[in-house]
């Protein structure tokens, strides 16, 4: 049945399928295997069958008419029938001749390294090569070779050579390189060499390869490692004597053929572990020990190093990351190298210091501190007092600075020592310098910024002068606050230092000296030229001012470095002061008086009398104003008021100057 089956399905003509990424095909085929004469050798094949009968007969060549290719018999104990029609197969070798997968394996081999391979060029190789294919697909027979055919002549010796070196072929066939399947572990820059112990490198290429380059030597193997991990090399010996796989060719009513193909590729593997080596570079600044750099505005990041070999040659380039750390990509090979700095991070100066290290198969992440030193400027500062008087400079001890940067954060506070003198040192960034003290009577210096930006030193002098100031004087309400707009107000200003009175000359448009200043019409005056630091008393000359009462008490003020000192733009520094005056103010009181008549003596008179319980309304009659605020409106009620027995009656306040109604 099972035959029948297989016989219908290759009675389709040129049906193509893929098997195990073969083509192969099933087909009918009418015989036209031809008999193309003896074998050099009169030789004769001696068939022993199980049942003792012995078949013999002169080995002759068969030949595939078609193609001209030498086929072989696979049954000794039939014949080929002309013109019989084959079923034929290239992959069910089971189904067409009941073969094993290992007599089937053999039997190709045997076709191929048998006739025609290398130097197996005479015809006795045919004879080899079908008898040992007979001797395979019957084991059971007795098959061997005879000079007359007479199983008395059995001559063993006959092609025995021949018989040895192609069974040798066949099984050294599967034959693998000694390694085949081992593991072994390299390293970038490593070339590995792995000796074949089995003697057969030679019949294999390189089929595949991953993470390595490989090389075959005659018996050796050498293998460079091209990327890290699991790499692995496959070998393969593939034979393609005849470009095609082999054919047999099966009948019900003739000997089954079989026309030689190519064997299978033999594959060898050898697995390979492939380790790198990186190094990993911590940056940090010298002075701290920490990566947390110095200054304002620099980093540890972005710094440009070369990795060298030790040799001198670049391999490659890194750039630092957040917190001056970075790790490299894989180094080429093991070995000792070296890093050096290219390009340094923003606020640090170059290190050209070469930094070893070695890649080794125990240490394939060796770290490397490298250190790096912040840009410094060295400040030196001397601190002067200039004298008005005598113009000399003169050290200033004891003088407070503070250095902030631009966040407005203390960086450090340092005194002058007793020269004036102090040093110090500032990292990368912007820095604004601040007087913290000074002697009374002196100005502190202006705030002002140092911008460090490379490693130098710096020496300033740094001087104070005494302080001297413009007195502006602003006349004032005392109530109000509001400025008495009144010119030509005179003062005097005396100084406690000198015991006198000071006067100022001016020599433009004329010389002119004043010891007394006055006010203009906005109530206010400033002295011509400055006054030193010192105390003073202020005093109001006129007695008699509109609206306003004499300040007769001398103002005392003080020019120093307390004072709130302004820069004018145009007067230059000005110290001001507030001077007020009282208002006047006045009341309200009234004496009501009536008259009473009198009859006295024949006569009459009216006396004056005082009137009782009047009452009386006091207005504003205009618009009340003093200092510069309005008080009353015109027609407002200013207050109310009502007699007492002896008709009187006075307001309860005090009221500003001005005009007022009574009803």
């Amino acid at each position: 049945m099972k035959n029948k089956i297989f016989k219908t399905i290759f009675l389709m003509v040129m049906v193509y399928m893929c098997i195990s990424g073969k083509t192969v095909y099933a087909e009918t085929y009418r015989s036209d295997f031809i008999d193309g004469g003896y074998i050099e050798s009169r030789v004769y094949i001696n068939k022993k069958l199980p049942n003792g009968t012995i078949k013999w007969k002169r080995v002759s060549i068969i030949i595939q008419e078609s193609t001209g290719q030498v086929v072989y018999c696979m049954q000794p104990t039939l014949d080929i029938i002309d013109g019989a029609i084959y079923n034929v197969t290239s992959e069910d070798y089971a189904g067409a001749q009941n073969l094993s997968p290992e007599q089937f394996d053999r039997i190709r081999l045997l076709a191929y390294y048998g006739y025609g391979y290398a130097n197996h060029t005479s015809t006795d190789w045919i004879s080899v090569t079908q008898t040992l294919i007979w001797r395979t697909v019957r084991p059971d027979m007795d098959i061997y070779y005879s000079r007359s055919g007479q199983a008395k002549d059995r001559d063993d010796s006959i092609f025995a050579d021949k018989i040895a070196e192609l069974n040798n072929f066949v099984d050294t066939h599967y034959n693998r390189p000694s390694f085949n399947m081992n593991s072994i572990e390299t390293a970038l820059g490593n070339t590995e060499s792995v000796v074949d112990s089995n003697g057969v490198l030679a019949q294999y290429k390189i089929r595949s390869q991953s993470n390595v380059s490989t090389v075959i030597e005659g018996n050796t193997i050498r293998i460079t490692p091209t990327g890290v991990g699991d790499g692995e090399i496959i070998l393969e010996k593939s034979e393609k004597r005849f470009g095609q796989s082999p054919i047999i060719f099966y009948a019900t009513d003739s000997q089954n053929v079989f026309k030689p193909g190519d064997p299978q590729p033999v594959l060898a593997k050898l697995n390979i572990k492939v380790s790198g080596g990186k190094v990993e570079v911590n940056k940090i600044d010298i002075e701290t020990g920490n990566n947390i750099p110095q200054g304002q505005g620099s980093s540890l990041k972005g710094a440009t190093y070369g990795i060298y070999k030790e040799d001198g040659t670049k391999v490659q380039t890194i750039i630092t990351g957040d917190g001056g750390i970075v790790t490299s990509d894989y180094l080429p090979s093991l070995g000792r190298f070296y890093i050096q700095e290219e390009v340094p991070p923003v606020g640090y100066e170059i290190n050209p210091t070469k930094y070893y290290f070695s890649i080794t198969p125990d240490n394939l992440l060796p770290k490397v501190v490298v250190r790096e030193q912040v840009i410094k400027l060295k400040y030196n500062l001397t601190k002067v007092i200039a004298s008005n008087k005598t113009g000399e400079m003169i050290a200033e001890p004891n003088v407070k600075f503070a250095f902030y940067d631009m966040n407005n954060i203390l960086y450090q506070e340092i005194t002058t020592n007793e020269d004036g003198k102090l040093s110090v040192e500032l990292p990368y960034g912007k820095y604004k310098v601040v007087q913290l003290t000074a002697p009374s009577g002196h100005q502190k210096v202006d705030d002002f910024i140092i911008e460090v930006k490379k490693t130098e030193t710096i020496n300033k002098v740094i001087a104070n002068s005494e302080i001297k100031a413009k007195l502006k004087v602003i006349k004032v309400d005392e109530e109000t606050k509001n400025v008495i707009k009144r010119s030509h107000i005179k003062f005097k200003i005396f100084s406690v230092d000198k015991n006198d009175y000071i006067c100022q000359t001016i020599s433009y448009p004329e010389k002119k000296t004043y010891c007394e200043f006055e006010t203009d019409e906005n109530g206010e005056f400033m002295t011509p030229y400055e006054l030193n630091a010192g105390t003073y008393y202020l005093e109001e000359i006129d007695q008699r001012i509109d609206g306003y009462l004499w300040n007769k008490i001398s103002q005392e003020f003080t020019i120093d470095e307390r004072s709130n000192l302004v820069t004018d733009s145009e007067h230059g520094i000005v110290f001001t002061t507030m001077f007020s005056n009282k208002p006047v103010r006045g009341t309200v009181k009234i004496n009501k008086l009536g008259e009473s008549l009198v009859i006295e003596n024949g006569t009459y008179r009216y006396d004056k009398i005082a009137l009782e319980n009047v009452e009386f309304e006091i207005r504003a009659n205009e618009d009340i104003v003093s200092g510069g605020k309005i008080y009353y409106k015109k027609g407002e009620l200013v207050g109310i008021i009502k007699t007492d027995k002896a008709g009187t009656s006075t307001l309860d306040k005090l009221i500003p100057l001005g005009k007022y109604i009574l009803s």
